[in-house]
């Protein structure tokens, strides 16, 4: 079984993982929310960003983490999402968007600079989309 009951709460079984449709990715993608373990127990086929650059979110160290929870080595691979899907990172914003201060802005340009070099590297495996509206759809 994927959960383990305890009093009051299930638990996610360390050696099965879960795999989802959509995660929206914790706390604007911050690094004290999110954390290698997690990405190895669960996996996504789409991953949602809500992060504008502020505070520096979503951390690089975030991307990483998730970015090698579907390519990196088998040590730290997901658990439960088959190795061979293509998979999605949604980001709520870009770097043009209006209303965003110039610090925000900057920061959110190598976001995407990061994220473009990842979609590269993973030979299409990675797919990339950009909020340039009022709202996104995502077609699971």
């Amino acid at each position: 079984p994927v959960l383990r009951h305890h009093p009051g709460r299930e638990i996610l079984d360390d050696n099965v993982g879960l795999h989802l449709d959509v995660l929206k990715v914790p706390h604007h993608g911050s690094e004290h929310n999110m954390d290698a373990k997690f990405a190895r127990l669960v996996s996504a086929d789409n991953y949602v960003f809500c992060a504008n650059g502020e505070h520096e979110n979503p951390d690089f160290a975030v991307l990483d983490i998730l970015f090698n929870s579907r390519l990196g080595k088998p040590s730290v691979r997901a658990l439960a999402a088959p190795a061979t899907k293509n998979f999605h990172f949604w980001f709520s914003t870009t770097s043009e968007a209006q209303n965003q201060g110039t610090k925000k802005r900057k920061y959110f340009r190598r976001v995407e600079k990061k994220v473009e070099s990842m979609a590269v590297k993973s030979q299409g495996k990675l797919k990339l989309h950009f909020n340039e509206s009022a709202s996104i759809s995502l077609k699971v």
